[in-house]
């Protein structure tokens, strides 16, 4: 009895700073920037170089001739849909469970979820290992070209090791941001990004090993990673309160992981697969080398910048999961409006400067002037899918936050697959339109899905637990003194976590552009390879690890700590599981291309490729649970040292095995590989030995087990939403601002502060839409160039160039919506996210996409104008229902969670 009264008033119970009334004024709004910045710069950082591991091996692949990035890129494609994506959208609910765990003050819970979310991923990285090995034959059976499809089979097979990295590193992220430690994620981030660019240099030049040893650069960079973060929170006094011995209560807390990683990972799967599906039908479209590799590079720009909007997500997630996860409403929803400001402005800024390199961007990518052109051609898209897609992370982010990760996943779902793709087919097939009507067509799937989820949020009732919140008096001001502060902890979070994102994203990225320079076939081979694995995979893996967003997050905001490691544990086991048949469908990749009509040659390349992907699957699936759990404790610092250090290792690496070892695509997938699972050695050391993760800490424990349904229940949601949005490299932007933006959210909604977790998300927005302005705008400068980073084909880089424009346009909406999408991790609503996806991007943005690409004949213009579409309707979506959002009831159902 009086334990049972204990409780109750641990669930009424407010944070004893929140005495003072909190309301919304200037002097709030900046005080709460401030803390949303404090956390969304360093995830800014930290999820940039999480991706530019990818890209470096894409641009170093691309070099290799357009077969290699051709057959590269479709790998990279293919290992995010079926791996990647899945793993990060897993992950992501940590950012619930964890940052609502912090601010709840469990610390010990955020060491159990992050336990449990590792367990969950690296069983899921097992059947998509196997799914891997197989992408070759899948390729081919569904039609793809034969050398693309060979090609792109073996560069996935060598990013095997990389998911199994993935699946360490998301769920140690998650940790380290739910307690807002952003800078170890940023140092081990970075320090992964300079290794991964020789060694990936090495792998691909070098050693010969080409694509494949692009592939291997990205596994090894990733398992550095995991290796830095993990010896962080061994040791580090920081994590002592949250670190935690792996126990039999992780494995108990995998279903419970579980239940919220499955809804986060069906949430951002959604809108993963939806993007990636442009990969595949661009192989349909003629000359499907030449709109496999445009649109390859575009969505690869696109995640960079994304990454942006990502950092800001996970701060407002952060902030609204400890909020609410605290009993704070008002300082959640004071998040919310801090964190969208923020978003906003960067997010512009971004676009105007990558519509100003347009004309330089292709040549990154490839050295052929076609494919430089129409990447020129194709900026302006981009430009508009970055504001779109960077306003949805952020809602998403404060979905996240709050624990709707269903109602995510049910938003992508209509955005994308109701809308989204039939466009796309509409424009890109029946109209003719190509390349830019299948972008169009997705473009139009995210904009119905930022708008649904904008209305979700707007039409939130921050006021609903009025009551509760004078009697624990909770009364905050949203001044311009508290928008600073709070932009400075989403800063303080999004900086590194954009870095940690970033370098992740570069490294499919750099064997992507290794491989495009082994030629042609090579690098749509290898794009196919890597939208069905990102598609089949990843975006699966990283999009049920989101369902730890709102575990842990809430966890740490509840002072749940213990609950953090189990959490872990049980995501971990829980994708580990996921990727078991997952590596099935990747053995079968090349079979299944040929099916669908793809080119034999590529669908054989690109059949290679996924198969040597499959050791990547695993690693992701033990990566994604470690970043929830770091990111969901703010931790973001040893995610971005460890991210950084295995680019660095990356990049040599998959120069070796590309080009030295002359594995071609399939050493740069092997290279994929072997960084994600140096990413998850490196967490697993911080987890296990860092002070600061002492709290949260677990031994593996039966606990994990049974904690696999409470994960699942918004990892699948999460899961939906990611993978029906695609994440690319530009994005990682917004993507690591889109972590802080969860971590922060689902932290103060954790600890039971609404208000502050509102605060959160203005500020986040505000830090998104000014990041991705300057991203999109010095993408459209350098538009002429960055096709020679993925090829030498100067078909390729005048293709990209012309491709620039709709670039820079996508970064801004996919950053805004990315943030938004964070939001929703770090308040739990991975289900709302997976729908308002599948609205957005299915039944928008791909309708168009098709209609645009097909019968306008805009071919891949066409194909992205329609994913565009799709980011305008998601982001739309994504706001509104984060202005709408009731912070309070948010707050109450934070602590229920973490204290039931």
């Amino acid at each position: 009895m009086k334990g049972d009264m204990e409780e109750e008033a641990r669930l009424l119970k407010v944070g004893e700073d929140s005495r003072r009334e909190i309301g919304f004024t200037w002097g709030v709004f900046v005080q709460e920037a401030k803390v949303a910045s404090y956390i969304g710069g360093p995830m800014v950082a930290v999820t940039l170089s999480m991706y530019l591991l990818q890209v470096v091996s894409m641009m170093m692949v691309g070099h290799l001739g357009e077969l290699s990035l051709s057959s590269a890129a479709l790998a990279t494609s293919l290992c995010g849909v079926t791996g990647f994506s899945l793993m990060l959208g897993m992950a992501s609910g940590l950012e619930t469970l964890s940052g609502q765990a912090f601010g709840a003050k469990q610390y010990r819970k955020l060491g159990v979820y992050t336990w449990s979310a590792t367990i969950s991923l690296t069983l899921v990285c097992i059947p998509i290992a196997l799914l891997w090995v197989s992408i070759g034959k899948l390729l081919t059976f569904t039609g793809q070209d034969p050398l693309i499809a060979l090609e792109a089979g073996k560069y996935a097979t060598s990013l095997v090791p990389a998911v199994f990295a993935y699946a360490a590193l998301q769920p140690l992220m998650r940790y380290f941001q739910s307690q807002s430690l952003i800078i170890p994620m940023l140092l081990s981030t970075s320090i992964a990004v300079v290794i991964h660019i020789p060694l990936c240099w090495v792998l691909v030049y070098k050693s010969g090993l080409g694509s494949i040893g692009a592939g291997l650069a990205i596994g090894i960079s990733y398992w550095i990673n995991v290796v830095f973060l993990g010896l962080y929170v061994a040791y580090s006094p920081s994590c002592e309160l949250t670190r935690t011995s792996l126990t039999k209560e992780a494995f108990q807390g995998c279903g419970e992981f579980l239940r919220v990683s499955v809804p986060s990972a069906v949430m951002i799967c959604l809108e993963w697969w939806s993007f990636e599906l442009l990969i595949l039908l661009s192989g349909l479209l003629p000359k499907p080398q030449l709109e496999t590799s445009v649109l390859s590079i575009c969505l690869t720009t696109i995640s960079l910048v994304y990454m942006i909007p990502y950092g800001i997500a996970a701060a407002v997630s952060t902030r609204v999961s400890n909020e609410l996860g605290a009993g704070r409403p008002q300082a959640a929803r004071l998040a919310v409006c801090s964190v969208m400001i923020i978003a906003l402005i960067e997010l512009v800024i971004i676009s105007v400067g990558l519509f100003a390199c347009r004309n330089i961007m292709g040549y990154a990518y490839s050295n052929e002037k076609e494919v430089v052109d129409y990447v020129t051609d194709m900026v302006p898209l981009i430009c508009v899918s970055v504001i779109v897609d960077s306003l949805q992370g952020v809602l998403s982010g404060v979905a996240r936050g709050c624990g709707w990760q269903h109602i995510g996943a049910y938003v992508n779902l209509g955005a994308f697959y109701l809308a989204g793709i039939p466009v796309a087919v509409l424009l890109g097939f029946r109209l003719h339109y190509g390349g830019r009507g299948l972008w169009i067509g997705i473009l139009t799937g995210s904009l119905i899905q930022t708008a649904m989820l904008a209305f979700i949020t707007c039409r939130t009732d921050w006021e609903y637990q009025k009551a509760n919140e004078e009697a624990d008096g909770e009364t905050k001001i949203l001044t311009s003194g508290a928008f600073v502060e709070e932009a400075k902890k989403v800063g303080y979070i999004a900086g590194p976590m954009v870095a940690v994102s970033f370098s992740l994203q570069l490294i499919p990225v750099i064997s992507m552009m290794m491989v495009g320079h082994l030629g042609e076939l090579a690098l749509s081979s290898t794009a196919m390879a890597t939208s069905l694995c990102a598609v089949t995979g990843f975006s699966l893996l990283v999009g049920m690890a989101g369902g730890l967003e709102t575990l842990c997050g809430q966890a740490y905001g509840a002072q749940q700590y213990r609950k953090l490691g189990v959490h872990t544990y049980s995501a971990m086991i829980s994708l580990t599981l996921v990727c078991i048949p997952i590596s099935f469908v990747w053995i079968s990749m090349e079979k299944l291309l040929i099916f669908i009509g793809q080119d034999p040659l590529i669908s054989q390349e690109a059949g290679r490729y996924a198969v040597c992907l499959i050791p990547g699957l695993f690693g992701c699936a033990i990566v994604q649970p470690l970043m929830k759990y770091l990111q969901a404790q703010s931790l973001v610092i040893p995610m971005l040292l460890s991210a950084i250090t295995t680019l660095c290792f990356h990049i040599p690496l998959c120069w070796v095995f590309v080009f030295k070892f002359g594995f071609g695509n399939t050493g740069a997938a092997f290279a994929i590989g072997i960084s994600y699972w140096l990413n998850v050695i490196f967490l697993g050391i911080y987890v296990k030995f860092s002070p600061l993760c002492k709290s949260t800490r677990v031994p593996l424990s039966k606990e994990a087990l049974q904690g696999i349904g409470k994960f699942l229940s918004l990892a699948v949601p999460s899961a939906i939403m990611l993978c029906l949005l695609t994440i690319s490299l530009i994005s990682k932007i917004p993507f690591g601002i889109a972590a802080a933006a969860s971590t922060r959210v689902s932290n103060e909604l954790g600890a039971g502060r609404p208000q502050a977790a509102r605060l959160t998300v203005f500020s986040v927005i505000i830090i998104a839409g000014t990041e991705m302005v300057i991203v999109s705008w010095a993408l459209f400068v350098c538009r002429h160039i960055v096709g020679y980073a993925y090829s030498n084909e100067e078909g390729v880089i005048d293709s990209i160039t012309s491709m620039v424009p709709l670039i820079c346009f996508s970064a801004f909406l996919d950053g805004l919506q990315i943030v938004l999408t964070g939001i929703a991790r770090g308040c739990g609503w991975q289900h709302v996210g997976a729908y308002v996806n599948l609205g957005s991007f299915y039944i928008g943005g791909i309708s168009i996409a098709l209609l645009l690409g097909f019968f306008l004949h805009l071919r891949g213009r066409g194909l992205w104008l329609g994913i565009m579409a799709g980011a305008v309707i998601q982001t739309a979506i994504l706001s509104v229902i984060t202005t709408r959002t009731n912070w309070e009831k948010q707050a109450k159902i934070a602590r229920e969670r973490i204290f039931q």
